[in-house]
């Protein structure tokens, strides 16, 4: 098979650069999207351009004629930015239609975590901008495929770093999809452009493990270690969710939107749903891959008590 060109906005974010070492690992040519080179991004850009990427800027990524000269070419466009129920709709509709005028071959959305598809519209105006998304998505005839790689696992399992915290929310018996971001990047960059995930979601679950199942490895690891419990149940999570402060002020989602998120993945089970009409599952479509154990991270001191353990 031939190398595809696959571009990806926000290479340098948290999955984008994951995705976009991964393409470049299996061969596959790579332009790298981001808004600014900024002594944040710098290191992992310069990382990228080593390893063979293409690099290009672009400030203002509603501007879609400058966009679509950029995206001219390409096989497949992966979107990896912060997206929020205001950053989609300013910013998502004008990547499309960059990429529809570029000639684009495949359309990637950012949607990058709890499976919104399952979620019904009033859970969170995060899901429902997707949802939203996704219906212009549909309707305009651009072939995509959409990645839902369940939580990360870097950031769900728990750990002592300051303040030392672990948090019980919800239903804490309920198994959840839990993936290091190495395997969520492999897993994107081949679904990108593989044929059979045209206009399909694909699901990863391979690892499920429940909060007491990972305070259990944390307390075997660490035994005697002492940390705070932050406890939200499942009633007042539904509560949060439709009672929640609905304004996000200067952070990206507002109190009412994490509890809704919180209420899908943490009482609901969306964060990922295999069974889901159109989706299909990442362990049946690339049975090769061999996926790491969330659990070795609470080995690793640096993961559990932070850098400068």
């Amino acid at each position: 098979m031939s190398a595809a060109r696959v571009a990806v906005i926000g290479a340098s974010g948290t999955i984008g650069v994951v995705t976009a070492r991964a393409l470049l690992e299996q061969g596959d040519e790579l332009l790298a999207i981001s808004r600014a080179r900024t002594p944040e991004n710098a290191a992992r850009l310069d990382e990228l351009a080593a390893a063979g990427a293409r690099l290009a800027y672009h400030a203002d990524l509603a501007d879609s004629d400058a966009l679509a000269a950029t995206l001219r070419g390409q096989d497949a466009l992966i979107v990896a930015i912060r997206a929020s129920a205001r950053i989609l709709p300013a910013l998502e509709p004008a990547i499309l239609a960059a990429a529809q005028r570029a000639g684009v071959a495949r359309f990637v959305p950012d949607d990058f975590g709890t499976n919104s598809k399952a979620a019904p519209y009033g859970l969170s105006a995060h899901f429902d901008a997707k949802k939203r998304f996704f219906e212009e998505l549909d309707a305009s005839g651009m072939p995509w495929t959409v990645i839902y790689p369940g939580g990360i696992a870097e950031y769900f399992v728990p750990n002592l770093r300051p303040p030392a915290t672990v948090y019980r929310w919800g239903d804490t018996e309920l198994p959840l999809a839990l993936h290091t971001l190495a395997d969520i990047g492999a897993i994107t960059a081949r679904a990108s452009t593989d044929p059979r995930t045209a206009n399909h979601a694909v699901q990863l679950h391979a690892n499920m493990l429940s909060t007491e199942q990972m305070i259990a490895e944390l307390e075997r690891r660490w035994p005697g270690q002492p940390y705070a419990v932050d406890v939200r149940t499942s009633e007042e999570l539904e509560r949060l969710h439709r009672e929640g402060n609905p304004d996000p002020g200067s952070e990206r989602l507002s109190e009412r939107e994490i509890m809704g998120i919180s209420y899908a993945n943490y009482v609901l089970g969306l964060l990922a749903v295999p069974d889901q009409p159109g989706t299909l599952s990442a362990t049946a479509l690339y049975p090769d891959h061999r996926y790491a154990d969330p659990l070795a991270l609470l080995a690793d001191p640096a993961f559990v008590f932070g850098e400068e353990a």
